[in-house]
């Protein structure tokens, strides 16, 4: 799960360091491949003395003409890399981040997330700061509508329990899909919708065209088709977690939609022999169905 040079900052940063030696390579280590001799035949004798470079950094439990037992900082090691069992845990302590897969429980070292500061990211961070603006000079009985509204809005955390919104949270939420949809900022809280969700979705995918042929056809009256694509992947890949949202069609639209364009200019010309993941909502008054997913291998 971590790297190599991961594995090796985190070791030195947890456990005091050995005591300065000398840098001996010896021929004989367990490992011989990744710390044999610097220099010379793979079967020389075997140095008699201090620690050998990557033994002392914590790669191995022990090596044998070391005699050194690194036990304790290997499991160290080991606790931060691999599958826990353990009460549910997420998100991060120190220098550890607690989370989970399909196969369960792990942790890692805590990573600095990469901020590209796109113009996509500058759009999402203003919509927001709007919200909270607009939210400010909202009247107490509009705030009480939102918070009435939020407790019929349930959601799912990482770690599989569900919570309702608070009435900013259920106002950030509504809103955010307005303007996605290029409709304007609610002030009063909507009555809760939920959109019928597509049926059947059929992607035709090329390296000069895309495009999603669905139903039921048109959409009702008012409402959009969301579709949400990630980057391109492996043909191998079986899960996707990155969706962006690369499309938003018109009001009451009829199949098929054109998004090669829009996803072109978003995520890139895509590759034959690559996969594109899909999240296909239905957007009405604030609200987004349930999605259709589908993996479409670029033909």
């Amino acid at each position: 799960m971590l790297g190599r040079a991961t594995l090796r900052k985190l070791a030195r940063q947890m456990l005091p360091p050995p005591s300065p030696r000398p840098e001996i390579w010896h021929a004989k280590c367990s490992r011989l491949r990744r710390h044999g001799p610097k220099s010379g035949t793979l079967n020389a004798p075997a140095a008699v003395g201090p620690p050998c470079r990557r033994a002392r950094a914590g790669w191995m439990r022990s090596c044998a003409p070391c005699a050194v037992d690194l036990t304790p900082r290997l499991a160290w090691i080991m606790l931060c890399s691999m599958k826990i069992l353990d009460v549910p845990q997420s998100g991060s302590l120190a220098g550890v981040t607690s989370s989970r897969n399909r196969f369960g429980q792990y942790r890692r070292t805590r990573a600095t997330p990469v901020n590209p500061n796109s113009a996509y990211q500058g759009v999402v961070r203003n919509r927001l700061a709007a919200n909270s603006a607009a939210w400010r000079l909202l009247t107490a009985l509009q705030r009480a509508g939102w918070t009435s509204l939020g407790t019929m809005l349930t959601r799912t955390d990482s770690l599989g329990q569900s919570y309702t919104l608070t009435g900013f949270q259920a106002f950030c939420s509504v809103n955010n899909n307005n303007l996605a949809a290029g409709n304007a900022v609610a002030s009063d809280a909507p009555a809760l919708t939920t959109p019928v969700g597509l049926l059947t979705a059929t992607i035709t995918l090329t390296a000069s065209a895309a495009s999603v042929a669905y139903t039921t056809t048109p959409l009702p009256t008012g409402a959009r088709l969301f579709v949400f694509a990630s980057p391109q992947r492996s043909s191998g890949r079986t899960y996707e977690g990155d969706y962006r949202l690369v499309h938003v069609s018109a009001a009451a639209a009829a199949s098929p939609a054109n998004i090669f364009t829009a996803y072109q200019t978003r995520l890139g010309t895509p590759v034959v022999g690559n996969s594109v993941f899909f999240s296909l909502q239905v957007y009405l008054s604030g609200f987004l169905s349930g999605a259709l997913a589908v993996k479409q291998p670029v033909a």
